[in-house]
C-alpha cells in the first residue's frame, strides 16, 4: 500500500467496522421481533410471517458473517454473530414446526388439500386450496414435518444441537441444522454402569495360569468349608439328640419317685389302718370277755 492509497485503505476498513457493528447491533433486535411474532402468532399466516422474519435475521448473520471473516474480525465478534445466526435459525426451525402442525391440522379439517391436491385442477371456491395455494412449497412441508418429528422424538433437540455447533466454533446453518436434528440419529441413553468390585479388578490382572491356581485354591478352601460345615451339623443333631434323651429320662425318673413315694405313702397308711382295726378288734374282744366274766369295765 502507498502513501497516497493508505486514507482510502483505512476508510474502507472503517466503514467495514462499521458494517460489521451495526449489523451486530441489528441482529439481535430483527431475532427478537421473529421470535415474540412467533409466540404470538393465533393464525397460519403469522406463523408464517415469523417464519420469514427469522429468515431474513438469518440471512443478515450470514451477510455479516461473511463481511466479519472478510476483514479478519475479531474472535469474539465471529462468535457473536454465530449465536445471533443461530438464534434466528432456531427460531425460524420453530416456527416450521409449528406451521407442520397448522398444515396437518387444515388438511384433517378439509382446509387444505391432502398430498398436494390435484395439480391439474382449475382452483375453484368450492375445493380447498393446495399448498401451493397457499404460500408452501411440498418440500418445505416435508422437511417441516420431518424436523417438528424429531424434535417430539427428542425435545429441545434443535437448541442442542445448534448450541453444539456454535460451541465447536462452527456457523449455525440450516443443512446442518437438517443433518444433525432429522439425518443423524438421537444417542440412546447410556446405561449407568455397575462400579467394579475391587476383588474382580484384582482377577483381572492375574495370568491365566494365576487364575487356574486360584479357582484350585478357591475349590481347595470352599472343599474344607463344607466337610467342616458337615461336621458341624453332625454334633448339632448328636447333641440335640442327647438333650432330649436326658430330658426325657429325667422327667421318667421323678415321675416314677413320685409314683413310688405316693405308693409307699399309701401302703403306710394302709398298713396303719390295718392296724389299728386289728387294735380295735382286740380292744372289742377283751371287752366282752371281762363283760362275760362280770368284771368291772375298764375305761379305755
Amino acid at each position: 500500500m502507498t502513501f497516497t492509497d493508505q486514507p482510502n485503505g483505512v476508510t474502507a476498513m472503517a466503514g467495514a467496522a462499521e458494517v460489521i457493528e451495526f449489523q451486530t447491533a441489528t441482529l439481535p433486535i430483527l431475532i427478537e421481533r421473529a421470535s415474540r411474532t412467533l409466540m404470538e402468532a393465533r393464525t397460519s399466516g403469522e406463523v408464517l410471517e415469523a417464519r420469514d422474519m427469522a429468515s431474513v435475521a438469518y440471512d443478515a448473520a450470514k451477510s455479516a458473517l461473511r463481511i466479519a471473516k472478510a476483514k479478519k474480525a475479531h474472535d469474539t465478534v465471529i462468535a457473536a454473530i454465530h449465536r445471533a445466526q443461530g438464534d434466528a435459525l432456531l427460531v425460524e426451525a420453530r416456527a416450521k414446526m409449528r406451521l407442520a402442525d397448522e398444515y396437518d391440522a387444515a388438511q384433517e379439517r378439509g382446509e387444505v388439500a391432502s398430498n398436494g391436491g390435484d395439480k391439474s385442477r382449475i382452483p375453484d371456491r368450492n375445493s380447498a386450496p393446495t399448498a401451493a395455494e397457499i404460500g408452501l412449497k411440498h418440500k418445505d412441508v416435508h422437511e417441516a414435518r420431518k424436523l417438528r418429528d424429531a424434535e417430539k422424538a427428542s425435545p429441545g433437540k434443535a437448541e442442542r444441537v445448534l448450541k453444539e455447533i456454535t460451541s465447536r466454533g462452527e456457523a449455525p446453518t440450516k443443512a446442518k441444522l437438517q443433518r444433525e436434528v432429522v439425518e443423524k440419529p438421537a444417542k440412546p441413553a447410556k446405561e449407568p454402569v455397575a462400579p467394579i468390585d475391587p476383588e474382580r479388578r484384582k482377577l483381572a490382572k492375574l495370568t491365566p495360569d494365576a487364575l487356574i491356581d486360584e479357582v484350585i485354591g478357591l475349590r481347595a478352601d470352599l472343599a474344607d468349608a463344607k466337610a467342616k460345615a458337615a461336621k458341624l451339623t453332625t454334633e448339632r443333631d448328636a447333641l440335640k439328640a442327647q438333650v432330649k434323651d436326658l430330658s426325657a429320662t429325667d422327667s421318667g425318673a421323678v415321675i416314677r419317685k413320685l409314683q413310688a413315694e405316693a405308693d409307699n405313702a399309701k401302703n403306710a397308711k394302709w398298713r396303719e389302718g390295718e392296724k389299728a382295726l386289728a387294735f380295735q378288734k382286740q380292744i372289742y374282744a377283751l371287752k366282752k370277755e371281762l363283760k362275760t366274766l362280770g368284771a368291772t369295765e375298764i375305761p379305755l
